[in-house]
């Protein structure tokens, strides 16, 4: 005999996480809190993939990676960078970590960026910032900007010479019309045995400066490679890049200056410094830009053209400068280029820059045409079309929908689904410069890091997927350490065609996100999803005041493994039992194709019952499972259920 009840069909091909209060008013394709740890860019519901640590040893001092970076030379040469709370500048972080920069003030944050095959980094905390910092991929450490990077150093091989026996290595700096930076870079480290042979030592790639260098001077220890670099020569010109030095320590000169006079960097940054750069230009050019100096929060300093090969100068002689009013009293926070633009964010505002005339005294900016800006840069985050944004209040909106509205709430990401509301319950905006947010390209989401409430570190993320427009529930591991807990995100190519989201960890270690093994370095964790509260009054009015019989439920979904899950019947709030349902294939039969035992897309179709026995007005429903390895995905869910009739 047939079923004489009625099927209600619940869709999961696009389900959203929502937090609206009201409950009563949820649409079946939704799910609500507890739903935490599932995908949702795979045509269903999915457990999220796992966390792995990236490097087998902690960091030493087990900071927090503040900043995360791929540098890639042109040559091929690739390596993993981190910026730490410790100070600390690191190539190889993923590996075999290397020192960089030390020194640096504690609990800093960093940015990175590639300009004409260096990196550039700028290090930073709320209201102060250090000076910038550059790397060519080779050199043993990284020199802050406006001053030489290394030379190499090598035996001449041009017979004897008066450079003491010993080791020695070298400085360069440069000299303008306003005075000397400090050193440089130290050189490599050469060796001279014997200066009655072989006593001569060759310098080549000595830096030329920016634009009003008019010498360099080289500096140079004394056998053994101790005490202070005393000068060797001067170099009076600025187009010069080798030398040969045949100078005796006794005959050495002054000691290297340890500060700069030079004006290699604009006069008004004092002793602050750019938070932010972005290469921008616009046809031919071609230019970095720094924003959010602390004291001059208005002001955008604009490097000369970029020639290919010089590094990024910065000097007063040469640096352009463009001054925006916010009229807020934060000035800017900084800036994203889309659609050949710059974009530059304040809080409460956004301008574009117009920089299209060859000329620069034209260039100016003009009020974007809607309202609404950023919390910091960290929250800035570029896709494939848009730009998402996230406010200091927790809002969140798509550039794009701002430009079409002309309003950022009217463009919010975050309200049509209550996000703002969850967001207001549950995360301690007072931290939002800490927040960032990066584009997962495996999801096709933006993921948001936030900090909980009464919680000391990030530890929650929320994935926005801008392909289906709609929110994963929150995603994180509050009983072990994961990937989620971090400071700091990068985007890695791990292979042709293959990028993957990696993140820098609070205690010393880099994870990789998005892992098939489904656990966070060998923990478990609960994926689980939430129904509303249906009265199923979608398919007939009024029967959300009836009373139901639910008989049975059924899910499609696909074969994970053997193992169950968890699925909890919810009716008018009160919790049944938890009927645990095996997720191995059951090999129904279609057709000539037999399921379960014939592969479909590397996976079994799988249709499961389970009993629901319950009587109400409203039924929710909750899967979950969570030991380790444990996965799940569904598709479709149906229940069974028979109307009795509305209460007096």
């Amino acid at each position: 005999m047939s079923y004489r009840g009625q099927t209600y069909v619940i869709p999961c091909t696009n389900v959203g996480f929502n937090s609206s209060p009201n409950f009563d008013a949820m649409p079946a394709t939704v799910m609500i809190t507890p739903s935490q740890n599932v995908d949702l860019h795979e045509g269903g519901i999915g457990k999220r993939g796992g966390t792995a640590k990236v490097n087998s040893t902690v960091l030493a001092g087990t900071p927090a990676i503040n900043g995360l970076y791929q540098f890639r030379t042109i040559a091929g040469a690739t390596t993993i960078m981190a910026g730490t709370s410790g100070g600390k500048i690191l190539k190889d972080a993923d590996a075999t970590p290397t020192e960089l920069k030390t020194g640096l003030t504690a609990s800093s944050f960093y940015d990175f960026i590639t300009y004409n095959n260096k990196v550039y980094i700028t290090v930073y905390k709320s209201t102060t910032a250090q000076v910038p910092q550059k790397w060519d991929g080779s050199a043993t450490s990284s020199t802050d900007i406006g001053v030489p990077v290394a030379c190499a150093a090598a035996l001449a091989g041009a017979g004897a010479g008066s450079v003491d026996d010993g080791t020695h290595s070298y400085k360069i700096t440069f000299t303008t019309a306003a005075g000397e930076t400090y050193g440089g870079t130290v050189s490599n480290i050469v060796t001279v045995a014997d200066k009655s042979t072989n006593g001569k030592v060759a310098l080549t790639g000595v830096q030329k400066g920016p634009t009003g260098t008019t010498s360099r001077k080289i500096y140079r220890t004394v056998a053994g490679d101790t005490g202070d670099y005393k000068l060797v020569d001067t170099i009076a010109d600025n187009t010069t890049t080798t030398y040969t030095d045949n100078i005796a320590d006794a005959a050495l000169g002054a000691t290297v200056p340890s500060s700069s006079t030079a004006q290699t960097v604009p006069s008004d940054w004092g002793t602050y410094f750019p938070k932010q750069l972005v290469v921008h230009g616009y046809g031919n050019s071609e230019r970095l830009w720094a924003f959010a100096v602390p004291g001059k929060q208005n002001w955008i300093y604009i490097t000369p053209n970029n020639d290919g090969s010089s590094d990024a100068d910065f000097s007063q002689a040469t640096i352009l400068t463009l001054y925006i009013e916010t009229k807020d009293g934060f000035g800017l926070v900084g800036g994203m280029e889309f659609n050949n633009k710059l974009l530059v964010f304040g809080k409460q505002e956004t301008f574009i820059i117009d920089d299209v005339d060859i000329n620069t005294n034209n260039w100016g900016y003009v009020k974007a045409p809607w309202s609404g800006g950023a919390g910091s840069h960290r929250l800035i985050v570029p896709t494939p079309n848009d730009i998402i944004c996230m406010q200091e209040n927790g809002e969140i909106y798509s550039v794009v929908g701002a430009q079409q509205y002309g309003e950022a709430r009217l463009a919010s990401i975050s309200r049509p689904h209550y996000i703002h509301v969850w967001i207001k319950n549950n995360i301690d905006l007072t931290k939002y410069e800490q927040f960032y947010a990066i584009y997962d390209p495996k999801k096709q989401a933006v993921r948001f890091f936030m900090m909980r409430k009464n919680v000391s570190v990030i530890d929650t993320c929320l994935s926005y997927y801008v392909d289906l427009g709609i929110w994963g529930p929150p995603e994180s591991n509050q009983s072990y350490a994961s990937g989620f807990s971090s400071a700091s995100s990068a985007l890695v190519r791990s292979a042709v065609g293959e990028y993957n989201v990696y993140t820098g960890g609070n205690a010393g270690f880099i994870w990789k996100l998005n892992q098939a093994t489904k656990s966070d370095d060998g923990n478990g964790y609960t994926g689980a999803f939430r129904t509303p509260h249906l009265s199923f009054e979608q398919d007939e009015v009024g029967l959300a005041r009836i009373k139901k019989r639910f008989d049975n439920g059924r899910f499609i979904g696909l074969t994970k493994g053997s193992y169950n899950i968890n699925i909890m019947a919810l009716v008018d709030g009160s919790d049944s039992s938890t009927t645990a349902v095996s997720l191995t294939g059951g090999g129904a039969v279609l057709g000539s194709f037999v399921l379960g035992t014939d592969t479909l897309g590397g996976n079994d179709i799988l249709d499961k019952d389970f009993n629901i026995g319950m009587v109400g007005k409203r039924l929710g429903l909750e899967f979950s499972n969570s030991a380790v390895g444990q996965d799940f995905f569904i598709s479709q869910i149906m229940v069974d259920f028979v109307t009795l009739g509305a209460l007096p």
